[in-house]
């Protein structure tokens, strides 16, 4: 028993290792030159190409330790790339041949495409699989909004080494913004099948982080919570570009990077490399929104602070006063 609790010990201390030099994984919507935003569209999914009046997505590989310090992988990058479509199809996209590795699909049908890319190696006797994986919503309001719900509900594919889905918060349709303070939950699938204890951490772009791990049936949450306090009018003033929605309404839009890592004792070869175990990692990205009446909470706090000081005390002074009973002679009349 303390040779086998020995071993285990040893393994996961090998793995933390590894997966301290293996930086994280994961797909952007965000080109590498800003200039390239320029000749394409925003939709409810992100950024697009419109080639003949099809939506066409363009996804950039980068790598990094979070979401603020990352780097854009170049073409030189090896692994498989894999996409579902709508109707759950798997396809291969097309492999831009550029500076930075990245991919195109075309998206003909409304509802939500999931991409995923693959590497393996093998390092100190562990064979550590990589995954990235993006979930990105086609939604146009101009072809309506009578769509099949069902195109909302997530998919998960069941070849996937590591798999996570976020699951839907209640009533989402294609215009649900998720926002500071609300519960997000995913699931963990390897190979299609829920896995229990892996260990799952979400990180958002301001450096806020939350570990936990999958429950039986693979299931982890995370409540996002508000750590941008932006502040538009002073970003206006220094002449940044701030997003408007309806009616003006300030859109401040952020990103939320979660991982799941699973350990395995598989063994095998690549590339004539033995491995003794199997480390799997998936990551993915995903947008929240701050809430706006956040900012003012301080202002609003000492507005009504002194709103209640200043009715306690009215209330107060009012009471004393109808309390106190002014003097009155009383004179008897003893004959």
């Amino acid at each position: 028993m303390k040779h086998y609790l020995t071993f285990t010990l040893l393994c996961l201390f090998t793995t933390g290792k590894l997966f301290a030099s293996i930086p994280q994984l994961w797909f952007s919507d965000q080109p590498p030159e800003r200039s390239m935003i320029k000749n394409m569209q925003m939709r409810h999914g992100g950024f697009v190409h419109v080639v003949d009046g099809v939506d066409v997505k363009q996804l950039w590989l980068r790598q990094g330790d979070s979401l603020h310090q990352s780097d854009y992988l170049g073409s030189t990058t090896k692994g498989e790339f894999v996409l579902m479509d709508v109707q759950k199809n798997i396809n291969a996209p097309q492999i831009e041949k550029a500076k930075q590795q990245s991919i195109r699909f075309p998206m003909p049908d409304e509802g939500f495409y999931n991409a995923y890319f693959t590497e393996r190696l093998v390092s100190n006797d562990t064979l550590a699989v990589m995954t990235a994986k993006a979930e990105i919503l086609k939604h146009n309001c101009r072809n309506g909004h009578k769509y099949d719900r069902n195109l909302v509900k997530p998919q998960k594919w069941s070849d996937a080494p590591l798999d996570i889905v976020r699951l839907r918060v209640p009533k989402e349709d294609f215009h649900t913004r998720i926002r500071s303070g609300t519960e997000v939950k995913f699931q963990i699938f390897h190979r299609g099948n829920p896995v229990k204890g892996a260990n799952v951490k979400l990180e958002t772009k301001k450096g806020w982080v939350k570990t936990t791990q999958s429950d039986d049936l693979g299931f982890a949450s995370f409540q996002i919570i508000q750590d941008n306090f932006f502040d538009a009018k002073k970003a206006e003033k220094q002449g940044k570009k701030v997003e408007r929605g309806h009616g003006g309404r300030i859109r401040i839009r952020d990103s939320y990077l979660v991982t799941a890592e699973y350990l395995t004792d598989e063994t095998g070869s690549l590339n004539d490399a033995p491995f003794s175990q199997t480390v799997y990692r998936v990551s993915t990205t995903g947008r929240y929104y701050p809430q706006q009446l956040a900012r003012k909470s301080p202002e609003q706090a000492l507005y009504f602070a002194s709103a209640g000081m200043l009715v306690m005390g009215v209330g107060g002074y009012t009471y004393r006063r109808r309390r106190v009973k002014p003097f009155k002679e009383e004179q008897f009349d003893e004959h």
